[in-house]
């Protein structure tokens, strides 16, 4: 009687420990996904984006973004964030080329909101700065043409 209890102990304590195991593995695998998307995320948040020409070539695999799950949903809606910053940095890779090219006389979308009379011979609002960038905050082609 007592073999069999012991028997019973050893097969219920395996039994936990297996299921533990696989129970950890099953989780462990079903985050993979989940790592993948916030490995996407963490190497965009890590790209220096002030550097002027910057490609943003990494996005979140169509495998990890299956609309429909969590983490697809979460994919889709960084490849999406991706997409509108990578575009708007080429909007501005284009508006500098342009106000870079035209130096004497740049086009007024490179001076913004510039009101000139004798109290205020400078651009309104002055420059500043900005705890986001460390310094100078920039405002378009401005320094370029009162350098």
């Amino acid at each position: 009687m007592r073999e069999m209890a012991w028997l019973t102990l050893v097969i219920s304590v395996l039994t936990v420990i297996s299921t533990g195991l696989a129970g950890t593995w099953a989780i462990g695998r079903s985050f993979n996904p989940l790592k993948r998307v916030a490995a996407v995320a963490s190497s965009v948040a890590h790209t220096d984006l002030e550097s002027g020409k910057v490609e943003l070539t990494q996005r979140v695999s169509p495998h990890d973004a299956i609309p429909g799950t969590e983490v697809g949903n979460v994919g889709q809606a960084l490849n999406a964030l991706i997409d509108n910053v990578d575009s708007a940095l080429k909007v501005r890779e284009r508006s500098q080329g342009r106000c870079a090219n035209s130096w004497p006389t740049p086009p007024m979308s490179c001076v913004p909101r510039c009101r000139r009379s004798a109290a205020t011979p400078s651009c309104w609002p002055p420059p500043s700065t900005s705890p986001m960038t460390g310094g100078a905050r920039s405002i378009g082609c401005w320094s370029k043409v009162h350098a």
